[in-house]
C-alpha cells in the first residue's frame, strides 16, 4: 500500500489561488506600499477574479489581515556568535527578509506609520528582525566582544535607516552591502580593551 498523499483538484486549486493573491498583494506593497493595495489592484495584477477574492476578503482590510497571517512565521533566530561573521550573516538575513516580505521602502512607512493597517505588518514582520539585531548586541556586550558603552539602538536605527536610504537612492542594496556596512561598523563596535575579569 502506497503512503504518497494525493492533494485533491479543488484543494490544490484553492492554494495555487491563494499563492497567487499573496504573491500579488507582497509584489503590490513593494511598489506602491501597503496603501496600493487594493481588491481592484490584486484581481488585475494576480488574474484572480474579483469574486474569488471577495469570497475570501470582504475588503481590503481583511485582504491585508489574511495575507499577513499566510505569510511564513518569524523564524527563530538561532544564536549567532559574537563574530564579525555572524552580524553579517544577521544583516544579510535581515535584509533579504525586508526586500523579499515588503520591500525596503515599505519598510520605513511601516516603521514610521501607527494605523491599524500597518501595525500588524510592522509588528509581525520589521520589529522582530530590529529585536533580533538588539539582541545580538546586547548578547556581545555582555559576553565582552562589544564596547558596552555605545548606545546599540541607535545603531540598530542607523543600520536600519542605512538599508532604506541606499535602497532609495541606488534603486536597491547591493549583494555586498551587509559586509560593507560591517567593515565600517566593526572597529566602532567591537571591544579591543579587556574587561575587568581579563577578557
Amino acid at each position: 500500500m502506497s503512503d504518497v498523499k494525493v492533494t485533491p483538484r479543488g484543494a490544490r486549486r484553492r492554494s495555487e489561488t491563494d499563492e497567487r493573491i499573496v504573491t500579488s498583494v507582497l509584489a503590490i506593497i513593494q511598489e506602491s506600499g501597503l496603501r496600493g493595495v487594493t481588491v481592484e489592484a490584486v484581481t488585475s495584477r494576480s488574474g484572480v477574479a474579483k469574486t474569488t477574492v471577495y469570497r475570501r476578503y470582504k475588503d481590503r482590510f481583511e485582504l491585508l489581515a489574511g495575507v499577513l497571517e499566510q505569510l511564513s512565521p518569524i523564524p527563530e533566530y538561532r544564536r549567532i556568535g559574537s563574530s564579525r561573521a555572524g552580524l553579517v550573516a544577521l544583516l544579510t538575513d535581515i535584509q533579504a527578509v525586508f526586500e523579499e516580505r515588503v520591500g525596503l521602502r515599505a519598510v520605513g512607512q511601516l516603521l514610521a506609520s501607527d494605523e491599524d493597517l500597518t501595525r500588524g505588518w510592522r509588528d509581525r514582520v520589521v520589529s522582530p528582525r530590529l529585536a533580533a539585531m538588539r539582541q545580538f548586541f546586547a548578547d556581545g556586550v555582555r559576553d565582552g566582544t562589544f564596547e558596552p558603552e555605545l548606545d546599540y539602538d541607535v545603531v540598530v536605527e542607523l543600520v536600519t535607516g542605512g538599508m532604506v536610504v541606499c535602497d532609495a537612492m541606488r534603486g536597491e542594496v547591493p549583494d555586498d552591502w551587509a559586509e560593507t556596512v560591517v567593515s565600517i561598523l566593526w572597529p566602532m563596535i567591537h571591544r579591543t580593551r579587556p574587561t575587568s575579569d581579563g577578557r
